[in-house]
């Protein structure tokens, strides 16, 4: 499944940059963050929103993977020309912003009557406005359907041992690792189903109390019993080692027990969540329960689970004076906004004695500069300002594939993090 990728020498830079701070207690000094964007799941043979859209198009050897008809591949190319003449980023997220902006539209249409009234004046023109709306939604369905059968894949083996020597390496050094993600990929549960690879005996907590291995968990939903998420599910007591896991953007073996457009969501426990390995070509039956956070679904930004993911970053920054980025390309404002906010925060609260908070970057394609450019391109769309001065941040920047490829590139990502 994975590509053979060239090994690219391991450089590392180091940076400095601003910020501030206050909070709780999720840190204590036996505990390590890590922020894991698409390009840590790259290599176990997973696309990344930037190379998603390349399944929609056949190549002179191979069909499209996307499976859909010629008049909704005519629409998926007109809205690739309308992102090229605006210059936007041809991701997935891109194609369904803007099928979520003509899905408004035609709602609009649809549910106003004096827009209803003059749009019905023509039947002929009337009947495309209904074509489209079914175009879009079938469109909109079947992208959904393709990301939910990739990312419900198993990473191939080779990722995974790659994967256990590097959180080997880390539990040398650290007792609890918390693992944030706005991936939406099974790669930490398929992780902890391989028994030979679980490291160092340590337990994952990812919001499911019974959670024991893939299989398990695909059984007991096809039993009709599926896994239920909980904060409580997070609990360390007794446990020696443990990785925890936040989704910040759901997963796509997450389903909401209602359907939140027709019941209105509230907090736990009667925001219920399932953990559903069910096929992923039927999720055209229940895919306004899907729990994941996409153009069109970001307003459940605020209610559980997602917050709960939220509120343990900010107290992830606040509280200690490090993190780990892998693979994450700085382009989500949520993500940006809640990392500078804590920092900030974390400085203002408790004065210029206190060390630079120190953000380490494993990516093969971004540096020093790169970081600053990205993130001065998120300081444009949030409302906050994002502040950045030497005396309060320290960006290392190590140009690597993930998981790295031999122990002196572990031992590399180590010492970065060393005081």
């Amino acid at each position: 499944m994975s590509k053979k990728r060239q090994t690219k020498k391991v450089v590392q830079e180091t940076e400095t940059q601003p910020s501030k701070r206050t909070g709780r207690a999720l840190h204590t000094k036996t505990d390590l963050s890590l922020f894991l964007g698409a390009g840590a799941s790259t290599r176990g043979g997973y696309p990344t929103f930037l190379t998603f859209p390349h399944l929609f198009w056949p190549t002179s050897t191979e069909p499209a993977e996307l499976k859909v008809t010629d008049k909704e591949r005519i629409l998926l190319a007109s809205i690739r020309r309308e992102l090229e003449r605006k210059r936007l980023p041809r991701t997935l997220d891109s194609y369904l912003q803007i099928l979520h902006n003509y899905n408004l539209v035609l709602q609009n249409v649809f549910s106003d009557e004096e827009l209803r009234s003059r749009f019905s004046e023509s039947l002929f023109f009337f009947s495309r406005i209904q074509e489209l709306n079914q175009l879009v939604q079938r469109a909109r369905t079947h992208i959904c359907e393709l990301t939910a059968t990739k990312y419900q894949e198993e990473p191939n083996i080779k990722y995974l041992e790659r994967l256990n020597a590097f959180y080997c390496s880390l539990y040398g050094a650290y007792d609890h690792l918390n693992i944030f993600t706005t991936n939406y990929d099974l790669v930490p549960e398929y992780f902890f189903s391989e028994e030979d690879l679980i490291p160092c005996g340590a337990t994952l907590l990812n919001g499911f109390s019974k959670f024991n291995s893939i299989k398990a968990a695909r059984d007991a939903a096809k039993k009709g019993f599926p896994l239920k998420w909980s904060e409580s599910a997070y609990s360390r007591k007794d446990i020696r080692k443990t990785l925890s896991l936040y989704r910040l953007h759901g997963c796509v073996a997450w389903y909401y027990e209602r359907n939140p457009d027709t019941e209105p969501l509230r907090q736990e426990p009667e925001n219920r969540i399932h953990l559903d390995l069910r096929e992923p070509h039927r999720i055209r039956d229940y895919f306004d329960r899907l729990c994941v956070l996409y153009p069109g679904r970001n307003q459940y930004l605020g209610l559980r689970p997602h917050n709960f993911a939220f509120e343990k970053l900010y107290d992830a920054c606040y509280q200690s004076d490090s993190l780990l980025f892998i693979g994450f390309a700085f382009r989500d404002i949520d993500v940006a906004s809640v990392v500078f906010n804590a920092i900030r925060q974390r400085n203002k609260t408790r004065g210029d004695n206190l060390r630079k908070f120190r953000l380490v970057i494993i990516d093969p394609y971004i540096d020093s500069d790169q970081f600053q450019f990205r993130v001065e391109s998120l300081r444009k769309h949030i409302g906050a300002p994002i502040e950045f001065e030497e005396k309060y941040i320290e960006v290392i920047a190590i140009r690597s594939e993930f998981p790295p490829d031999d122990d002196q590139q572990i031992e590399i990502i180590l010492n970065s993090l060393e005081r």
